[in-house]
């Protein structure tokens, strides 16, 4: 794999509806995840806030869709904006580095997460991938 190789940026459909379910799956009542009248309050904007977990799945299925086979081992990210239901956002990643095993390959990479038009998570991940698994 040529580095620092970049992933397949993936479009991701946020709706209110998406929103809401993740807020109940999560058992997250706070009222920024359903009333768009919170986030303004609160100087967000208007629209519902996304739950933060379902954030960052968007950058997990990115490296799952991207890297068939990996399994990701660490995952840390940093929340710099609210992202705000209904948008569009853009999930985009690099692998940065690799690392021969005996058992595969360890990749570490950055993703990051856009939407209406600004950063709303930095992410960094390490993934282990084994051998038939290696793209060249």
């Amino acid at each position: 794999m040529r580095l620092p190789h970049p992933l397949p940026d993936q479009h991701v459909e946020i709706t209110v509806s998406d929103a809401a379910e993740w807020s109940t799956v999560l058992d997250d009542r706070n009222p920024l995840h359903a009333n768009p009248d919170a986030a303004v309050a609160h100087g967000l904007g208007h629209g519902i806030v996304s739950p933060g977990p379902a954030n960052m799945a968007h950058l997990m299925t990115l490296l799952l869709r991207s890297l068939p086979g990996c399994n990701i081992e660490t995952f840390e990210a940093r929340f710099v904006a609210a992202v705000l239901a209904p948008t569009t956002a853009l999930a985009t990643g690099v692998v940065e580095s690799e690392q021969t095993l005996p058992t595969g390959r360890r990749l570490q990479c950055s993703l990051e997460l856009r939407a209406a038009g600004r950063v709303a998570i930095i992410a960094r991940a390490q993934l282990r991938i084994g051998p038939t698994e290696v793209a060249g």
